[in-house]
């Protein structure tokens, strides 16, 4: 699998689902698309400092459908598997049931449900709709990480209750979805 690029963060972010803290950095940002860009695609980067692991999702949706419920699958969400610092995968889900705050939810470790174990509020964000879509910004602390960061991102775009959903994924088509993605730890210059 390719590594992805983090870039060094000097100045933090804010999590207010705005990308003007990330504008000098927009032009390195990943796409994601499927069939149909427009109806759900988006824009990927990450960044690092020395407390936080930092993404930003630009997010062109056509239906935001947020989650009712407890079931964190019954809506637009994200799901993040990383190594954890006790080496092992960790899998969370950010699934809102309205636009704002985020938290995450701990995973069961298996890849075909999604069975909460428990929130991870240390796990934050802001998802933030936009005439296009949805821009989500995530923290993750460091301290949760494996020390040279693994980490893959999914997004899950879900319209209707019964309508199958659409996943596009930070992992190259064909990966081994035991496998996850190594990062690069670059500078902004």
């Amino acid at each position: 699998t390719p590594p992805s690029r983090a870039f060094t963060i000097h100045n933090g972010i804010q999590l207010d689902g705005d990308a003007g803290e990330w504008e000098p950095l927009l032009h390195w940002a990943d796409s994601f698309s499927g069939v149909d860009p427009d109806s759900f695609s988006f824009r990927h980067l990450q960044g690092i400092d020395t407390r936080f692991y930092y993404a930003l999702f630009l997010v062109t949706d056509q239906t935001l459908f947020y989650r009712r419920g407890s079931r964190v699958d019954q809506g637009d969400h994200l799901i993040i598997d990383f190594l954890g610092s006790n080496g092992r995968r960790q899998q969370y889900a950010i699934a809102p049931n309205k636009p704002g705050w985020v938290n995450a939810y701990l995973l069961e470790p298996n890849l075909n449900k999604a069975v909460v174990v428990r929130p991870e509020l240390r796990i934050q964000g802001m998802w933030q709709p936009t005439h296009r879509g949805y821009n989500l910004e995530l923290r993750i602390p460091r301290k949760l990480m494996s020390p040279q960061p693994r980490i893959d991102f999914s997004l899950i775009d879900k319209d209707k209750r019964k309508k199958p959903s659409t996943t596009l994924s930070t992992r190259p088509k064909g990966g081994n979805l035991e496998e996850i993605g190594a990062v690069i730890i670059r500078s902004q210059e």
